[in-house]
């Protein structure tokens, strides 16, 4: 514990996580109200999969406590990248302190998708150990595609992680409703197939362009 609180990669995010509640705090106090509160909410769902993606490291555990951990992960890792799509809300209030939100709401979302990013990437060592590159790269695609999946999900049919455990019965019936009448809906496809595949290019350049930079 006192190792992964110590890790440069940690220091980094709870730094950045300090500076960007310091953001919203300083806007919600600018402005009044609470508007943006449910941020700091959004940005501890962001958390869970970094968390969560430090057991991939454990080498001792068992398969079932493994398939858990990937279970959670993957429950919640599209919180990280869902982030993005918050910047919507800069066209919804215009103000003279638009730059203010524009900084707020990017830094947000970058800190969530470095924090799911983090996670994915500990989630690849991992399917490295155990498949090879070329199956652990298509399962990191995999990963995103579900992700971008949640993301649809969250933002445009107003569904939560969390619902799979407070009410997984609704949760079933209502996306048997969803997928069903989407299967003709084209906006399904582009926007989760183009959010993967940006994720992807942004997720590679982190990890590789840096190292392979001359």
């Amino acid at each position: 514990m006192l190792t992964f609180l110590k890790s440069h990669n940690t220091v980094y995010l709870l730094l950045f996580s300090v500076f960007c509640s310091c953001l919203i705090f300083t806007r919600i106090v600018i402005e009044g109200n609470l508007t943006f509160l449910f941020l700091i909410k959004n940005l501890g769902l962001a958390w869970l999969p970094y968390l969560i993606s430090q057991f991939f490291k454990i080498t001792s555990l068992t398969k079932t406590k493994m398939g858990i951990a990937l279970f959670f992960w993957l429950l919640f890792f599209p919180n990280t990248i869902y982030t993005i799509t918050d910047l919507e809300y800069v066209f919804y209030r215009p103000s003279l302190k638009v730059w203010f939100d524009i900084i707020m709401l990017f830094s947000y979302a970058v800190l969530s998708v470095f924090l799911g990013l983090a996670s994915l990437r500990n989630f690849e060592v991992l399917m490295l150990k155990k498949y090879g590159k070329m199956k652990s790269t298509i399962l990191v695609i995999v990963a995103l595609q579900l992700g971008s999946i949640g993301v649809y999900l969250g933002r445009f049919k107003r569904l939560n992680s969390s619902d799979v455990l407070t009410k997984p019965k609704e949760l079933f019936l209502e996306l048997n409703e969803i997928f069903s009448s989407s299967l003709g809906d084209s906006n399904l496809y582009i926007i989760t197939i183009v959010f993967t595949i940006a994720m992807y290019i942004l997720y590679y350049g982190v990890f590789h362009f840096a190292k392979n930079h001359e």
